[in-house]
């Protein structure tokens, strides 16, 4: 392993980052400091961690659109097909739902969960799925869905194969659950590999958000979990400013401890001007708290593959992970594919404790070579440039 290590003094400004959107939107935010009025929503944000419904489209984008521009045009971080269940008006098998960039409407489930497989293998970014509003499912189903995500064969009529080998073995499940609301019985623990938690009345219960992480930690240790935050809930309202500031704050801390792996908004819709009104977007002003909590403590890094030959190396698979501070589990933060002149670049969280910089490892992955990993430090505010890695064939 290549340890040197080559740091960039140049300051970065507002790369992508770990922070999360459930269900892209379309539209332009109000203005702010910073931000001129009529930005984009992701020129405004650069959301790097997408969970995108795995339906035809939406706000006016199909579903090929949204995963394009998240993966090519925006390079996020991170992208989870969010599955909707019979709750959701999802089904759980759909047989002639197999396109892959046009879900059925109402989609598959196990179909929904092949697609990714599929889409894995073409966009480095992808992560896993999720299964929204998790409730009503018995093992049998979550077997059959987290199967078919992992890429063992599912035939013609949407049955799983769950003796034949996996060709996605990397990719996550999860299932959303509301603490306090809604249980998850441990029979489901050998089907997923972690737990999207949402406060449904963060108004009167987000107080509750440390003990409701280190709850799920206890009750289904080694799954890895996500917080979401909502901007709008449709039964208690608007979340108030002093709210989302304490959640806000409560999760980066979680984050950089390592005891969460992703904070995610609910949702892209609630922070564009046709949904949100001015005064709501003024009195709740995200983008300022993310700019004294979130942004500064950002870096960014970038790395290229060779083969012996010292020739670059393109569509290596890239997952840039780190070891949680506190919790000292393995947090997979960025998910890539390099590009034809075997370069990768990621947005990484550097730590806003008592350091200013977190050590990260890169894996690459190419079929028919043999993977190589390196290491460097991201510092805050600034680009590292990894060592190179080197595949070697098989």
């Amino acid at each position: 392993m290549n340890l040197f290590i080559v740091l960039f003094i140049n300051v970065i400004q507002k790369p992508v980052g770990p922070l999360g959107v459930w269900c892209s939107s379309n539209g332009v935010v109000f203005n702010a400091p910073g931000i001129p009025e009529s930005t984009y929503v992701q020129d405004a944000f650069k959301f790097g961690d997408f969970w995108n419904v795995n339906r035809p489209g939406d706000c006016g984008l199909t579903f090929k659109n949204w995963i394009d521009s998240a993966c090519e045009k925006w390079n996020v971080e991170r992208y989870t097909g969010v599955i909707l269940p019979p709750s959701e008006n999802g089904v759980i098998n759909v047989p002639s739902d197999t396109n892959i960039f046009m879900p059925k409407s109402p989609p598959g489930m196990i179909q929904g969960a092949a697609r990714f497989s599929r889409l894995s293998k073409i966009y480095g970014q992808i992560y896993g799925v999720n299964i929204d509003d998790f409730e009503g499912l018995d093992t049998s189903v979550v077997h059959d869905i987290r199967d078919a995500l992992r890429g063992k064969y599912v035939d013609s009529a949407g049955v799983v194969y769950h003796n034949t080998p996996e060709t996605t073995p990397e990719l996550k499940m999860f299932v959303v659950i509301y603490p306090g609301r809604k249980k998850l019985s441990t029979k489901f623990a050998p089907y997923i590999d972690g737990i999207n938690l949402w406060i449904y009345n963060q108004n009167a219960y987000s107080k509750y958000t440390d003990q409701s992480i280190d709850k799920f930690h206890s009750k289904f240790p080694g799954k890895e979990i996500n917080f979401g935050v909502y901007i709008l809930n449709n039964d208690y309202g608007w979340t108030s400013p002093g709210c989302l500031n304490y959640m806000y704050k409560t999760l980066f801390n979680r984050y950089d401890n390592g005891d969460i792996n992703g904070i995610i908004l609910f949702a892209g819709p609630w922070v564009v001007t046709s949904n949100t009104p001015r005064d709501k977007w003024n009195d709740n002003h995200i983008t300022a708290l993310l700019d004294t909590i979130y942004y500064p403590y950002l870096g960014e890094c970038e790395g290229k593959v060779y083969n012996q030959a010292h020739q670059p190396l393109d569509s290596v698979f890239i997952s840039c992970f780190t070891i949680g501070r506190v919790s000292k589990d393995t947090l997979i933060r960025s998910k890539k594919r390099t590009n034809k002149e075997g370069v990768y670049h990621c947005g990484l969280w550097a730590g806003n404790r008592n350091t200013d910089s977190t050590l990260y490892y890169v894996v690459g992955k190419k079929e028919g070579y043999d993977p190589d990993t390196v290491s460097a430090w991201i510092y805050r505010q600034k680009q590292t440039t990894f060592p190179d890695i080197i595949l070697k064939v098989k």
